[in-house]
Formats: C-alpha cells, sequence, structure tokens
C-alpha cells in the first residue's frame, strides 16, 4: 500500500471526479461509463499486488478466498496449497507460467475496501463486496460471461482490455439465464490503465484481455434486492409452520381442501407484509 496515496473510504470517494449523484443515476438506469484516470497511484491504497502476496503468504488468504485458473480452466487446489493453506511459491511459478487468480470478499481483509462497502450499502441500501483479478500472459481469466451484479470496475495495476457486446440478459438472478453467444463484434473495445474506472452493469456479455505484464483490477459490486430474493428468503421459514407442511393431495375433502388453500394464500399474504425489501439480496456464492 502507498502511504502517499489518496484516501479513498465511501462511495464518493470511490467514483470521484463524478458526483454522488451522477454515479447513482447511472447505477439506477445501469448506465455503462468509461472514466479516464489522470492519476495512477489514484487508487493504490484499497490492494496491491504487494498486498494480496503478503496476504496468501501469512495465511490471512487462504484457499477458499480465492482460486487459480490456467487458460480459463480452474486448477486443482492440491497444486498450490499444503496442509489447507497456499503455497506462495507454488502461486508465484503458476503465475509466471500465465495463471490467473481471482479473489472473492477482499472487504474482510482490507480495512479501505471494508470502508467502502459499508458507506455503499448505507447509501444505496444494497448489498456491496470487493472482488479482484489478477492475470498474467495472454488472453483474459474468464471465457465470455455476464454477472450477476453491476460493477464499478478500477484497474490497478497493468492495463486489461475489455470487449463488451450488446448480448445482455436484463436484470439477472440466480439461477442464470443461460449466455448469449455474442454474433458481432463488441459494442465497447476499450483497453484500461492504472487510475481508469469503468462501470458495468449486469447483464452484459463480456471478455477481457490481458496487457503484456501482469494485471490486477479490482471490481467493486452492486447487488440490489429485488422481490425474486424477497420471496425466496421466505422459504426457511415457510417449511417451519405447520400449515406449509400438510400434504395437499391427503385432503380428499374439496371444501376442507379449498379452506386449507385459501389459508395459505392469506398466510402468504401476511408474510410478504412483514418481509423487509431491502437487504434481501443473495448471499456471495462460494468457490
Amino acid at each position: 500500500m502507498s502511504g502517499d496515496s489518496p484516501m479513498i473510504s465511501s462511495l464518493a470517494d470511490l467514483v470521484a471526479p463524478l458526483s454522488e449523484a451522477q454515479f447513482l443515476e447511472l447505477l439506477r438506469t445501469r448506465t455503462m461509463r468509461l472514466q479516464r484516470g489522470t492519476d495512477g497511484r489514484r487508487y493504490s491504497g484499497l490492494v496491491s499486488w504487494q498486498a494480496l502476496r503478503d496476504r496468501i503468504a501469512d495465511g490471512t488468504l487462504r484457499p477458499g478466498d480465492f482460486r487459480v485458473l490456467s487458460k480459463t480452466e480452474t486448477v486443482p487446489a492440491l497444486f498450490y496449497t499444503a496442509n489447507g493453506l497456499a503455497k506462495p511459491e507454488a502461486i508465484t511459478a503458476l503465475l509466471a507460467g500465465g495463471a490467473s487468480l481471482i479473489f472473492r470478499g477482499l472487504e474482510r481483509h482490507f480495512p479501505a475496501l471494508a470502508a467502502v462497502c459499508r458507506d455503499i450499502a448505507k447509501r444505496t441500501s444494497e448489498t456491496s463486496l470487493a472482488d479482484a483479478i489478477v492475470t498474467t500472459g495472454p488472453g483474459g481469466a474468464l471465457r465470455f460471461h455476464y454477472d450477476m451484479e453491476d460493477m464499478f470496475v478500477v484497474q490497478l495495476e497493468g492495463s486489461k482490455r475489455w470487449k463488451v457486446h450488446d448480448e445482455r440478459i436484463v436484470n439477472p438472478v440466480q439461477p442464470s439465464p443461460p449466455l448469449v453467444e455474442p454474433r458481432d463484434g463488441p459494442m465497447f473495445d476499450e483497453v484500461l490503465h492504472p487510475g481508469d474506472t469503468l462501470f458495468l452493469p449486469s447483464g452484459y456479455t463480456h471478455h477481457c484481455d490481458n496487457g503484456p505484464e501482469l494485471s490486477l483490477h479490482l471490481v467493486i459490486g452492486f447487488t440490489a434486492p429485488t422481490g425474486y430474493h424477497a420471496v425466496n428468503a421466505l422459504l426457511a421459514r415457510l417449511a417451519e409452520e405447520d400449515l406449509f407442511r400438510v400434504p395437499l393431495s391427503r385432503v380428499t375433502d374439496a371444501a376442507q381442501r379449498a379452506q386449507l388453500e385459501e389459508r395459505i394464500k392469506q398466510r402468504l399474504a401476511e408474510l410478504m407484509e412483514q418481509t423487509p425489501w431491502q437487504g434481501t439480496g443473495p448471499a456471495k456464492e462460494k468457490y
């Protein structure tokens, strides 16, 4: 981390020179936006490759916090772990051979990222988590794909070419709708350098190509609660109530079955009325 890099601890700090209001409008409308930076070290206080390596070496970042890929395929953990811990020398060797690392949930380990994610949650009522991708060699870490969350991408080290296509899943939620393979060339084809940022809304099919040196980019994800998530959150509660465990096919009296179905509908309406619509987004997936 750099002691002279700007302090970034809030949504406003993160998106400047855009105002917070301007960014929230991009988020509301899900409008893609590239912002060229004027200071390549502006975001270096959030996380760096050296800091990630140090956390791997001291055991803070464990295999469950990241995965290793080679030519977009997952490398089995046995190739870079021993006794449940990652072996820094093995990871260094894999990276030297063109592998990539994908880190999840870095806000748990880096205070500056935690502060940013807390502020985002406070100001948007959305779940915000911090991921990062380290790539080396030609190509990118992942094949063509789309993401469930809206992403604020920060290029920290090296460079990364982003190719985004028109094909899009609107408002995707789990389970994932099938990927739409790109039919034409990208509508967006730009190289990000340190200090550059990209707001990429969810659902856009995209792919990244690495530059000639090690590349590190940070992703601050925004996951909004939806009606689907609110209803899905009720399922565990339904199993706790006798009313929802009655076998409908074994209530043979038509009048009794109609009465039971009506009680179920009424109870569902009551539970929905009691369910908070904020804070019901999906949990972060595990590797």
